[in-house]
């Protein structure tokens, strides 16, 4: 669609990461506050998830989105 744009491709470093350019991965902060958030998220849908399977009225929407 845009092939007649000019467009510049760069080289990977060696250590960007990932095995086809042989670098390592990138480190992970286990106390990072995003992996807590997903984690909470996720015993959330399952509890949403339990209470449907077993017939409960759904949550509301300050059930859902109230902190």
């Amino acid at each position: 669609m845009q092939s007649d744009l000019p467009h510049t491709l760069y080289k990977r470093k060696k250590n960007d990461g990932g095995k086809a350019t042989g670098g390592k991965p990138p480190r992970v902060n286990p106390n990072d506050p995003a992996f807590a958030m997903q984690q909470e998220a996720y015993e959330r849908k399952l509890a949403r998830m339990r209470a449907k399977s077993e017939g409960k009225e759904p949550f509301t929407m300050d059930e859902l989105f109230g902190m």
